[in-house]
């Protein structure tokens, strides 16, 4: 779970698909998005999301609606 100003952000613990988002600390719970992977993890890394995946490393340069993949360089 990763805290972006006053928004909580979490993977769904009953589905590793879908992100999560609450805006009261946590009480309630509201879809953010669906992807073909499983998230394992997410990070906030400044201007962006990171989230480790099953596929590899995806990151979110919104507000994690939508993920690209990172690919090596």
């Amino acid at each position: 779970m990763i805290r972006l100003e006053n928004r909580l952000i979490r993977i769904n613990p009953n589905d590793p698909r879908e992100l999560q988002y609450s805006d009261d600390n946590g009480y309630s719970w509201r879809y953010l998005t669906a992807q073909n992977f499983r998230f394992l993890s997410l990070m906030d890394n400044g201007s962006e999301l990171l989230a480790e995946t099953s596929d590899g490393l995806y990151y979110s340069t919104g507000d994690g609606q939508s993920w690209h993949y990172r690919s090596r360089s």
